[in-house]
């Protein structure tokens, strides 16, 4: 049987060692390091979850991507890319992950696939409506397997915002520092999952077995954390052979300011600097684009008026109801193109790289 991703957790999945010795409280860690948001941000940050243009839209743009490239993690979901069920008609089985004992588990992928967000929001994130998706809607029953037999991370998962949409995909669980945001998510997950699948753990010191999953997700996390290359490898870690990694971030450093000091941001990046990082700590790049590029010029004059103020710590910038609808709209555009193109420039990068071994 393939353990549930729900307290208690499965001592073959959770490293040898009490999820209660992170450090919620520690200090100048990043985002997934300590509580980066107090009480009341998190609770303005589900509410905006629902409503705010940007959260929105990122869903939507997100999930176009990741719904584009599904056939090459939903096609091999097991860690040595051998789908024993087409040629033998037998329930797959998932080898060579080691439990604390060192023995090999088999897992039966008629059980429900795993996937951990790590900085899940809310978990609110509807999914768009991508029934186009052939793999998605195959009947065959060894399609239905492969699906289940995925398991994700979402790193900084937040109040488990994503979990409705990552679990289109498989199963989700999540990962946060924010004892408010791991509750919140926890009654989000509940919900809409029917287990709590949100833990503590901290980007850089994961608390899962290497190799465990086939996609880690982190959304405007990277940004946050002083040392990329511990993260990267931490990650590189739990990720599967041939594992996938999923990010966002926001782009061009020229463009930091006030906004981003609000939000404590270490930095911004640009598509090549990301790419660059991401292959010398043994990833390769399956896709990478620029987003939000139809709200950039707005974006832009708006950043360039305060970008040397010193007062502006707003994390949301106001829009009227109106324009907040028409922005949306434009990120629909944006998810619809990205479904087969890319963007030259925009405030935000997407990237979906792989694991090389």
């Amino acid at each position: 049987m393939i353990p549930q991703f729900s307290p208690p957790p499965s001592p073959h999945l959770i490293r040898n060692r009490s999820l209660t010795s992170f450090n919620i409280d520690s200090a100048s860690e990043g985002k997934a390091g300590n509580n980066y948001m107090d009480d009341t941000e998190i609770r303005r940050l589900q509410e905006e979850e629902q409503t705010y243009w940007w959260h929105i839209s990122r869903r939507e743009i997100l999930a176009s991507v990741l719904n584009r490239f599904s056939t090459q993690f939903l096609c091999h979901p097991d860690p040595t890319f051998r789908h024993p069920e087409l040629d033998s008609g037998s329930p797959a089985q998932i080898p060579g992950q080691a439990r604390n004992d060192g023995k090999e588990i088999n897992q039966n992928v008629s059980e429900q696939p795993k996937i951990l967000d790590v900085g899940c929001g809310t978990g609110e994130n509807p999914m768009p409506d991508y029934r186009s998706n052939k793999v998605r809607t195959n009947n065959d029953d060894s399609s239905r397997q492969m699906l289940r037999t995925v398991k994700i991370l979402d790193v900084g998962c937040g109040t488990g915002e994503n979990f409705s949409w990552l679990s289109k995909f498989g199963e989700v669980v999540g990962a946060d520092t924010s004892e408010l945001a791991i509750e919140l998510a926890n009654q989000k997950g509940r919900a809409v999952l029917g287990r709590a699948p949100a833990f503590a753990g901290r980007a850089e010191d994961l608390p899962f077995e290497d190799n465990t999953f086939n996609l880690i997700t982190a959304f405007d996390v990277l940004e946050h954390l002083p040392d990329e290359t511990r993260v990267l490898k931490e990650w590189g870690r739990v990720l599967c052979s041939g594992g996938y990694l999923f990010l966002s971030v926001p782009a061009y450093q020229w463009l930091y300011g006030p906004h981003d000091r609000a939000l404590q941001h270490l930095r911004r990046y640009n598509l090549s600097q990301l790419k660059k990082i991401l292959q010398n700590n043994g990833f390769h790049i399956i896709f990478a684009s620029y987003f939000f590029c139809l709200t950039f010029p707005a974006f832009l004059a708006q950043r360039w008026l305060v970008k040397f103020s010193q007062n502006d710590t707003s994390q949301y910038v106001g829009v009227a109801p109106w324009l907040n609808s028409f922005l949306i709209a434009l990120g629909k555009a944006e998810s619809a193109w990205l479904k087969f193109g890319q963007f030259p420039f925009g405030s935000s990068i997407v990237i979906l790289a792989r694991k090389i071994d």
